[in-house]
């Protein structure tokens, strides 16, 4: 299968998305989508002669898809947003007009919007709950926060009201439910103040704290411009004397027993029973596996520290926190530029320095740019495996890429595996 004027590429645990530009080609085609499974067939093929975008709803439903489409006629815009499904032909049928969607399903369900309203639907694009609500939060734990007439209530999967209509939210705040012990919690705002309640809609953490978040075993609270953390009996577990915690290390928290505290523009971690794992001494801390920790050092260099404190890497003038295949991206910046390489999680640097930009690993394979515009496609001994001419190279995952096999017509090349 060959593509050409190929723009954009992503790789999922669903499907490979291939974007193709044809808008300076003199082609009636002005925007194209091809979405091919693992083994490379082709599932699902869209073109517009006008501008799309094209998402996969679900990477578990191959043939349910987002479209929004704007096509114009005798100068007049035309906006489409639908949700489609794929026929095993690979026509479609418009499941839902609609004006806007949630990216990502969660808890099995995704919100739309219909008429200004909002309701949800699940993964296969049914829609359980027609459009009515004013705004939403997403299912978690088989409930979902819902906004009606200036109050915030709860609601399970069949539309029965679980927690009525008495709640304040922030705006574009999401509360959603966590689990801990067989019990349910959720943090609310009532008359200005945070505290938390059970599905039974019982008061757990009473309503007394500027900011609240419920984080495994302790729960996150900040009061008088302090933060500390509490259990669910409301008793202090870390003292309320620091500055900040780190809220985005929230979906680490769920699956770990370690959060980030700050104090004086510092960073630490702590365990689940207030013990402090990392002491409050790095300008930031990125803790992406159970095994080490991305540090920002007082010296403005990175490394890799373990969770008991000590380096495992040399100093570097970068680190990206988010490896790959137990792979990190790094750079040291020499006069004005920026040469990169890669770090294991045991520190190592197991490709040099040497390349002017870096992509991350999929598949066992990485795309590196040696020189302006020339790109190579490495293995994790930093091996070449291919190198291309002056066009970018798409890495699919699974020892595949997508390469410009002739002037502006890519193909997709095997190089690792069987």
């Amino acid at each position: 299968m060959k593509f050409k004027n190929v723009s954009v590429v992503s790789t999922t645990d669903g499907l490979i998305s291939i974007f193709c530009d044809h808008e300076c080609q003199g082609t009636d085609i002005y925007h194209e989508y091809f979405f091919l499974n693992k083994e490379h067939k082709l599932v699902a093929h869209f073109k517009s002669t006008g501008v799309l975008n094209v998402e996969q709803l679900s990477e578990n439903v191959e043939n349910i898809f987002y479209i929004n489409e704007s096509t114009w006629d005798n100068s007049q815009a035309e906006d489409k947003t639908m949700i489609v499904k794929v026929n095993p032909d690979l026509t479609y049928d418009v499941l839902h007009n609609i004006e806007d969607y949630e990216r990502g399903i969660e808890d099995g369900a995704f919100a739309i919007k219909k008429n200004g309203l909002w309701g949800f639907m699940d993964a296969n694009g049914d829609e359980f709950i027609k459009p009515q609500y004013e705004y939403y939060s997403s299912f978690s734990q088989g409930l979902a926060g819902v906004y009606k007439n200036g109050k915030w209530g709860f609601i399970n999967k069949q539309n029965e009201l679980i927690i009525p209509y008495e709640y304040e939210f922030p705006e574009n705040c999401y509360s959603q439910f966590m689990e801990y012990e067989n019990k349910l919690y959720v943090s609310v705002m009532k008359d200005g103040k945070w505290g938390i309640v059970d599905n039974h809609n019982d008061v757990i953490i009473p309503f007394k704290y500027d900011n609240i978040g419920y984080a495994n075993k302790i729960i996150f609270a900040k009061k008088d411009d302090k933060c500390g953390f509490i259990d669910l009996n409301d008793n202090i577990v870390v003292p309320f004397e620091y500055d900040d915690y780190e809220e985005d290390f929230c979906n680490f928290c769920e699956l770990s027993e370690y959060h980030l505290i700050a104090k004086n523009d510092y960073i630490g971690l702590i365990d689940n029973n207030g013990n402090f794992v990392i002491p409050i001494a790095y300008k930031e801390l990125s803790v992406t596996n159970k095994n080490v920790i991305v540090a920002k050092k007082l010296n403005n260099k990175y490394a890799l520290i373990n969770f008991e404190n000590k380096q495992i890497s040399n100093d570097i003038d970068y680190i990206d926190s988010f490896p790959n295949e137990g792979m990190y991206e790094v750079y040291n910046r020499i006069e004005s530029k920026r040469i990169r390489g890669y770090i294991t999680e045991s520190g190592e640097l197991t490709i040099p320095l040497k390349y002017l930009h870096t992509k991350r690993f999929n598949g066992g394979l990485a795309v590196v740019e040696i020189s302006n515009f020339k790109e190579e496609v490495i293995n994790k001994q930093g091996k070449t495996l291919y190198q291309g001419e002056n066009n970018e190279i798409f890495n699919l995952g699974n020892g595949y890429i997508l390469a410009e096999a002739k002037e502006n017509e890519f193909e997709i090349i095997k190089l690792l595996g069987e």
